[in-house]
């Protein structure tokens, strides 16, 4: 089956490519032919303000370093500066892709008549603060009237209470409902479904793609990565405050490690690290801390001691959900006087495997039903 999936639109975030890469090995492993449909960011949401202060920002940088900067600011070369490192791995391995895609009308020219099923998911697809001025594209608005199957793969609102208008609600609302299946990936999710009173068809709860493949599928892109965080501990922290640096610097004491970090992935101007870099970061290590969901998973599936550090505002039912799944939901720590416990405790990976392992069946039973 030829199949489309509609996922959050890539912007050099290490779990959004990763999920979509495990996605489609996991669809093709079923015999099918799945493509990435590169919806982008509506330009027009990029605000004036923005643009004036990236401007002033790069002018400034001109005059001090004497060294050109680009002073008006494309969203893609963004993109593509940030992600130079990334990049290879995503045009090699999360292929094949549409061309970008920045309309409801380009969806409709590009993927009309050429695709027998639409998946959308994972990740926080059906948060409308993360799409914004498309959330409707991602209930496939855009394919009313087509004789295609819709499934909705661990779909994520990434919080319990998501920012919808009233309009976003009325018209999501009908479009779910033509939906063959709905699955989402947090528990969270159906308290959404009851307060929209909406009523999705087949709705069941799923992991997140990353989780469906073996850890060796990961392994296989780390051979050649530097072992820099060995004996240290790894810190991906999206979003750094007092709170978390205390956090940081009590468990470097308790543990005596150095500490290791990748730089926070929404602010630094330099180019990130590889996605196989970051991989190997993680498995490296001896103990992990971040605020990241899929930094979480992969500090599971890579069966390293970790704490969470809970961001509410990037949505904390993701991180209930997940941990509240395989029996980890001590790992999440808010403040420092609650750490002493989570630090003495050890994590049983066995018992974790085991309930990975029973959730991988409901996964790939939901996959081959509604997509055979």
């Amino acid at each position: 089956m030829r199949i489309a999936i509609l996922t959050v639109p890539f912007n050099n975030n290490y779990g959004g490519y990763l999920q979509a890469y495990a996605l489609m090995n996991v669809l093709r492993s079923m015999g099918h032919t799945p493509t990435i449909i590169m919806r982008r960011q509506n330009l027009r949401h990029i605000s004036i303000g923005f643009r004036l202060k990236f401007f002033v920002k790069a002018l400034y940088k001109t005059i001090m370093n004497r060294k050109w900067n680009t002073c008006f600011y494309n969203v893609e070369n963004d993109f593509h500066d940030l992600g130079v490192n990334i990049l290879p791995f995503v045009f090699k391995y999360i292929a094949p892709q549409t061309k970008f895609l920045y309309t409801t009308n380009d969806l409709q020219e590009e993927c009309e008549g050429r695709f027998d099923a639409f998946v959308v998911g994972s990740d926080q697809v059906w948060r409308s603060i993360y799409v914004p001025g498309m959330v409707k594209d991602f209930y496939l608005d855009f394919t009313n009237g087509w004789n295609v199957k819709r499934v909705a793969y661990a779909a994520s609102f990434g919080t319990d209470t998501p920012e919808y208008t009233e309009d976003e609600q009325n018209v999501c609302g009908e479009l779910i409902k033509n939906f063959d299946a709905v699955s989402v990936r947090e528990f969270g999710a159906f308290q959404v479904f009851q307060n929209f009173k909406w009523s999705p068809k087949n709705l069941t709860q799923v992991l997140d793609p990353t989780m469906l493949l073996n850890v060796d599928e990961y392994i296989k892109f780390l051979v050649n990565e530097p072992n820099v965080t060995q004996g240290n501990l790894f810190c991906y922290v999206l979003d750094k405050n007092n709170q978390v640096n205390h956090i940081i610097s009590e468990i470097q004491k308790k543990n005596g490690l150095g500490l290791y970090q990748i730089a926070d992935i929404q602010k630094t101007n330099q180019p990130l690290p590889s996605i196989e870099f970051w991989l190997a970061a993680i498995r490296n290590a001896d103990y992990v801390i971040t605020d990241s969901f899929h930094g979480t998973v992969f500090s599971i599936l890579f069966h390293k001691p970790f704490v969470v550090c809970v961001n509410k505002t990037r949505g904390a039912d993701r991180f209930d959900s997940l941990l509240n799944m395989f029996d980890l939901q001590n790992r999440m720590v808010g403040d420092v006087v609650s750490l002493p416990d989570l630090l003495n405790s050890n994590i049983n990976w066995q018992v974790v495997d085991q309930k990975i392992e029973q959730m991988k069946k409901v996964s790939y039973c939901f996959l081959s039903e509604f997509l055979n």
